[in-house]
Order: structure tokens, then sequence, then C-alpha cells
């Protein structure tokens, strides 16, 4: 049988340890996980989920954590992403003029910084890609990283491995404040172990 994990799943000491462990502060997000003995595939959902935005010079950026891997050393074979909405917030109404190549989202294994691109572990779970052109306030996306060079091994014996939802944009967004994202992500990874 399939492991299914829902949001509320409690992390033991044991088998329940070895299953992902949902954001249960942030808004609007679901999370399952199907395995195949290590081999697992993580489903992650947001439905206007709120993700805060900070208002740089020229630039913004923001990051809401979604989830943390299993406790334990894993390698992320890459995955598929699709947002279908991005509404930007009124407070944030530069964004609403941006134009495509402008405004990035990646998953990422750290929090997004104070730039307007995002790289290495800001996107080393799904790369990013350009969502598009934002006008009035919204758009669609769809992006993935299957190719080898996507594969990424994480060490989180210690310290479980997160995923980061990561939003980053070369334009000024005229104030800090919050936007709502709507997407579905699918990560595939091998889970090695946690000795």
């Amino acid at each position: 049988m399939p492991l299914i994990v829902s949001p509320t799943q409690s992390r033991g000491d044991n088998a329940a340890s070895s299953v992902a462990s949902i954001n249960t502060s942030a808004t609007g997000l679901a999370l399952s996980e199907t395995s195949s003995s290590r081999l697992r595939t993580i489903e992650v959902t947001g439905s206007a989920t709120v993700v805060s935005v900070t208002d740089g010079t020229n630039l913004c950026y923001g990051s809401l954590k979604l989830f943390d891997f299993p406790e334990g050393a894993l390698v992320s074979f890459g995955g598929v992403m699709s947002v279908t909405a991005f509404a930007t917030a009124t407070n944030l109404a530069g964004l609403a003029s941006a134009t495509s190549g402008q405004v990035f989202v990646a998953l990422g294994s750290v929090a997004a910084a104070n730039d307007n691109d995002l790289t290495s572990t800001e996107a080393d779970i799904i790369p990013k890609t350009s969502t598009g052109a934002l006008t009035s306030g919204a758009t669609t996306a769809t992006f993935r990283n299957t190719t080898q060079a996507s594969v990424a091994a994480f060490a989180g014996q210690a310290t479980a491995t997160a995923c980061y939802l990561n939003i980053g944009a070369s334009i000024d967004g005229t104030s800090s404040g919050t936007i709502a994202v709507t997407f579905t992500a699918k990560i595939t990874y091998l889970y090695l172990g946690d000795n």
C-alpha cells in the first residue's frame, strides 16, 4: 500500500519521523506523500496561499516555508510545478505592472535573500522560472526540473531539510506586503536514512 501522509500527521522517533511535515502555520496548504520503499513523491498544493514579500530598491523578494522533508539524508531528483494564479495585493502595486521575465518563482532549501534573482539553494529543489506578465495582477506558469543536473543531495540528519516557495522580482513593488499564490508541486526524492 502507498504511504499517504496527511498534513496533520505527527512525527515520532520511528516510522512517522520518515515522512514530510507540512508548515501548519501557512494558509491554504495541503500535502500528501506516496512511497515505494525509499523512493518517494511529495505533492504540495497551495490555494490562495499567502506569501510575505519585501520591497527593496528596484526589486522585491519573498518566501514561505512549505514543509520539512523527513529528518535524514536524502537525494532530490527534482520535480514539476504549476502556478495557476499569482495575485498581487494592493500594497505591492508595482508588481501589477511587471512584464514577462521580471518575476520568478522557485522551490529551494533556503529562503530567498535580498536580491532579484533565485539561485543556488534558493532554487535547488525546483529551479526558477518566469511567471510571465502580471497583467491585472494575475498570471500562470508551468515549469519543471527533470534533468540529471537537477539532482541534489541534502544532509538533513541533524535538522530536517526545508522546502521554501521563493519569489524574486526585478521590479519595484512600491511597498512591502503579501501576495496570494495558487500552485501544485510534485517532488520526487530518495530517502537514504537518518544515521
